[in-house]
This record gives structure tokens, C-alpha cells and sequence, in this order.
């Protein structure tokens, strides 16, 4: 085995990571080579966030998990005063009564998006005793950390993010057949 003048390089020659430079390789093999052990230095780099920073995340996390647990409370709190006054006003005007029902439904959406955060919030925390937690499912790679910090139970990073396809549109309820077959003739648009 050959001795570079970089510190880690002979490592990745005794993994069998880089192949031996040999005297007759021409330069455009050395200098793919090189780029290669960027790349193999770039993921031998920090694969994971240390301990004081899981801490620090952990204490976001928390902080995130009372506020929304507290907004949480308070939104279903909220629905029950709703139906404890419509129960009470039974028979009252019909315009009341929908706009009662529009008011609970809208607060179950808002209480199944605060349940749905929340438990995005316990999986971030549960990342973080596996000491898995800031890695992005997709690439492999650390999140960034002020990303982290604004949004603790992301799971993908910006990039993978600006990858993914964007959900299809729903489906058009109306049918597949046209009108108009091109036998038919289109009546004129007044």
C-alpha cells in the first residue's frame, strides 16, 4: 500500500475505499480519484448530532409539546362549550344551529392538525433517545440545524424537500366523456 500526504486518505486505502494511485495512471484517474475521496470525506464527516445538541433540540421540543398540548386543551374545551349551548338552545333558529355546526367543525380540524403535531413532536423526541434524530429519510444527511430549530419534527432536508413531487391535484368529479363527440356538431357560445 502507498502512503499519501493526507492524514485520512491512508485509512480509506486500507478499507479499500480508494484504489492505490500507481505511477502510470494518467492525471484525469488521479483527479476523479480526488474527487471521489471529497465525496468519501464529505460522508465520513459528521453523520449524526452530538449529545449537547440532541439536548438542545430536546429542549425545543418540549417547549413546542406543553404550548401545543395547552392549545390542544383549550381548542376542545372550546367544543364543548359549542355543544353544551346548542344542547341548551334546542330549537332555536335554524341559521344559529349551521352556523354552531360550521364553528365544531372547523375546531375538530383545527384539534386533528394540533393531535397529528403533537405526535410528530413524541416521534421527534423518540429520534432523539435513538440518537437518529436531525437525519433526512431521504438523502441520509443531517438536517440543518437552524432548520431544526424552527420546524423540530422535520424529517427531510430542504433539499429532499424541493425534490419531492408535489401531491397529484384531486380527481375532476365530473366525467371523462366530452359532451360532444366529434360527429356532433358544438353549438355557439352566446
Amino acid at each position: 500500500m502507498r502512503w499519501v500526504v493526507c492524514r485520512e486518505l491512508p485509512v480509506c486505502l486500507a478499507m479499500g475505499m480508494i484504489p492505490e494511485v500507481r505511477a502510470d495512471q494518467n492525471f484525469r484517474s488521479i483527479r476523479n480519484m480526488l474527487s471521489n475521496f471529497g465525496q468519501i470525506l464529505k460522508y465520513m464527516s459528521k453523520t449524526r448530532y452530538s449529545d449537547e445538541e440532541l439536548m438542545e433540540f430536546k429542549k425545543v421540543i418540549d417547549e413546542k409539546l406543553e404550548l401545543s398540548k395547552s392549545e390542544l386543551s383549550g381548542i376542545e374545551q372550546q367544543m364543548m362549550e359549542l355543544r353544551d349551548n346548542m344542547a341548551d338552545e334546542q330549537g332555536g333558529d335554524w341559521f344559529d344551529d349551521s352556523s354552531i355546526h360550521t364553528e365544531i367543525e372547523f375546531l375538530t380540524k383545527m384539534a386533528e392538525r394540533q393531535r397529528q403535531f403533537i405526535q410528530s413532536l413524541e416521534m421527534a423526541l423518540v429520534r432523539i433517545k435513538n440518537k437518529s434524530y436531525g437525519i433526512c429519510t431521504v438523502t441520509g444527511e443531517l438536517i440543518d440545524k437552524q432548520r431544526l430549530l424552527l420546524v423540530p419534527h422535520a424529517t427531510k432536508s430542504v433539499k429532499a424537500k424541493e425534490n419531492e413531487q408535489p401531491a397529484p391535484p384531486p380527481q375532476d368529479m365530473r366525467s371523462e366523456t366530452p359532451l360532444y363527440t366529434s360527429d356532433e356538431e358544438v353549438p355557439p357560445i352566446d
